[in-house]
């Protein structure tokens, strides 16, 4: 890879003449020069994919946040003189993937039902920043859904 090349750079630099230039031709991938010579390119090839997989792994498909669930606040808390509770549940989705859940309601409803903001969090990010959001819902008689 990238840091061979380098090394084998600088170690031909050292030694010189013409010998440094066949060793440096030896490192690099050989182009075909007639229609039946192959290239020795897989190495090449898998060291590009895995660069690839690794930037839409870290972009499009960041791993799951780990973090305790004491950072999601205590499970009963009172807010401006009113009771609440955070309920934790899983859900599964339609591939069986499993959604890690947090819903935030009053202990005492007015009503049976109640507005609901469902927390969507951005990429690489967690259910945790919807604490950001949790004193206006509660303060506004909404309850808070959010999940991984």
């Amino acid at each position: 890879s990238f840091l061979f090349h380098l090394n084998c750079f600088d170690d031909k630099r050292e030694m010189g003449g013409n010998e440094s230039k066949d060793r440096l031709a030896e490192t690099e991938p050989r182009t075909p020069k007639t229609p039946g010579d192959s290239v020795d390119s897989s190495s090449y090839w898998s060291v590009v994919r895995k660069g690839y997989e690794e930037l839409v792994h870290a972009i499009i498909r960041p791993p799951r946040a780990e973090y305790e669930l004491e950072r999601l606040g205590p499970i009963h808390f009172t807010y401006c003189g009113k009771k609440f509770r955070r309920t934790d549940l899983e859900l599964v989705n339609q591939r069986g993937l499993i959604l890690q859940c947090s819903w935030w309601e009053p202990v005492e409803r007015v009503e049976e039902s109640l507005p609901c903001i469902v927390f969507l969090h951005g990429n690489s990010s967690a259910r945790l920043e919807g604490l950001n959001q949790l004193s206006v819902s509660l303060g506004y008689g909404m309850t808070l859904f959010a999940f991984d």
